[in-house]
């Protein structure tokens, strides 16, 4: 087999092929012995009279665990401000406005894609880039209106007054603005 393999790819003349065609083969394996126990090596991962202790549910995000922590109270909840977002509008042109978008959304802003005064080639390499860099960022991407498109980060979402706002400039056409 390996010689009709390296006969198609030229590395072989048809003349070693034909005579490797009728010939035994001699080559004979043999099984390794098989003894019926197997032995295994404890090593020096066994430490006598060591206590393993399940790990603490904690996030990677917060800092070593100090005793006082681990002994006091259940702990305090803390408000996390949520900044006013607002969405980034890109007028698109040319598929070089695709940097600033990404640029837009890797700072975790929502950006607003007005694809209506590009060209049709533009369109597409610009959705799928879009596309792309969202699928990247575990964000969302969203049709608002007649060639707008609403790109978002991960865990961003457009306010009440931000979406009118968007609205009044003519590139949201939602149901939602209540």
């Amino acid at each position: 087999m390996l010689r009709k393999a390296m006969y198609y790819l030229g590395l072989t003349e048809e003349q070693e092929l034909a005579t490797e065609v009728g010939k035994p083969r001699d080559t004979v394996f043999e099984a390794a012995p098989v003894n019926g126990t197997i032995r295994v090596d404890s090593g020096a991962s066994a430490v006598p009279g060591r206590r393993i202790e399940p790990p603490l549910n904690r996030s990677w995000s917060q800092g070593p665990i100090d005793d006082e922590s681990r002994l006091g109270d259940a702990g305090t909840v803390r408000a996390v401000p949520v900044r006013d977002t607002h969405a980034e509008v890109l007028v698109a042109e040319e598929f070089d406005d695709a940097k600033r978008m990404a640029d837009y959304l890797r700072d975790r802003l929502p950006v607003v894609l007005d694809l209506r005064s590009a060209g049709p080639d533009t369109v597409r390499r610009l959705v799928d880039f879009c596309s792309g860099i969202t699928y990247a960022l575990d964000g969302t991407m969203t049709k608002i209106n007649t060639g707008v498109i609403l790109v978002s980060p991960p865990r961003v979402t457009l306010s009440r007054e931000e979406r009118r706002r968007l609205a009044d400039l003519g590139l949201y056409s939602g149901d939602d603005l209540g």
